[in-house]
């Protein structure tokens, strides 16, 4: 799996692409769900690692999670809440804190 860059285009663009490569590779839906405001400002550094975050997340939710994901974000005050959604079954046993 080649990554999207997110330095060209930034993080959302990068996003939007990780999905449509995803869905494809995976034939699964994938829908992106990003923040009505926008993607707040960002370092570098700190989109490329939120980029491989969600990446790493897709990757394990396609090959494990159901039949279809989304993936969230949300921001408000300067910060920047990531989330992915899917269908399967989930964990047995005890929440971890």
């Amino acid at each position: 799996l080649e990554p999207a860059n997110p330095k060209s285009g930034g993080l959302r663009a990068a996003m939007l692409q990780l999905a449509t490569d995803l869905s494809e590779q995976f034939r699964i839906p994938i829908r992106f769900e990003p923040p009505s405001t926008g993607l707040p400002a960002m370092p570098d550094a700190v989109a490329d690692t939120l980029f491989l975050m969600v990446r790493e997340a897709l990757d394990h939710a396609c090959r494990h999670g159901g039949r279809s994901l989304v993936v969230g974000a949300s921001a408000a005050d300067g910060m920047l809440e990531i989330s992915v959604a899917d269908e399967g079954p989930g964990l047995s046993g005890p929440a971890v804190p």
